[in-house]
C-alpha cells in the first residue's frame, strides 16, 4: 500500500513538473486521492461482508434441507422396508395357499 502512495506520489511529482501544480495542490490531488482509496476500499469491505452474510444465510438454509431431506429419507426408507415386507409375507402366503391346495388336490384323488 505504501509503495501504491509512493508511486502515486512519483505521478504528482511528474505532472507538478510538467503542468506547474504547487506543491499544495499536488498535495490536496494526493489528499483526495487517498480518500478516494479509502472510501473505495471501505465500499469493498462491505460489500464483500454483506456477500460473506448472503452465503452463509444460504449455507444456513442447504444444511436446513439437509436435515429435512436426511429425516425424509429414513420415513421413507422405513416405509420401503415395510413394504419389502408386506411382499414377502405376501409372497409366502401365496406360497403356502398352493401348497395347501396341492394337498388338497393330493387328498381328493386318493378318496376318489
Amino acid at each position: 500500500m505504501r509503495l501504491s502512495f509512493f508511486l502515486i506520489g512519483l505521478g504528482f511529482v511528474a505532472v507538478m513538473a510538467v503542468s506547474g501544480i504547487s506543491i499544495s495542490q499536488a498535495a490536496t490531488i494526493t489528499s483526495a486521492t487517498n480518500t478516494n482509496s479509502t472510501f473505495t476500499q471501505t465500499q469493498q469491505v462491505s460489500t464483500d461482508n454483506q456477500q460473506i452474510a448472503t452465503l452463509n444465510q444460504e449455507i444456513a438454509t442447504y444444511q436446513s434441507q439437509l436435515q429435512k431431506v436426511g429425516a425424509d429419507k429414513k420415513t421413507l426408507q422405513a416405509a420401503i422396508n415395510a413394504l419389502d415386507l408386506e411382499r414377502n409375507k405376501a409372497q409366502a402366503q401365496a406360497a403356502l395357499t398352493q401348497l395347501q391346495i396341492n394337498e388338497t388336490q393330493a387328498q381328493i384323488q386318493q378318496l376318489g
